[in-house]
């Protein structure tokens, strides 16, 4: 799903809205969660393109691009 943009952009919105999150927890949790998801999938060859959806991941929480608006 994450490789769906209106899906992600929907997902953020209503989890800042229905969890009272700021901007800064949500982009701490997107962190988080890719690289417990990168590493998970380094250690298994066949899914190792799913990296690359991680490392996206990695930028858009790291540079403030969250898709809220």
């Amino acid at each position: 799903m994450w490789n769906n943009a209106p899906w992600q952009k929907e997902f953020l919105r209503c989890s800042q809205s229905a969890f009272n999150l700021s901007r800064e927890d949500l982009r701490r949790a997107i962190l988080i969660k890719a690289f417990e998801q990168a590493s998970f999938w380094q250690r298994d060859p066949p899914m190792g393109l799913q990296v690359q959806q991680q490392i996206h991941q990695f930028r858009m929480a790291l540079e403030d691009n969250l898709p809220l608006s």
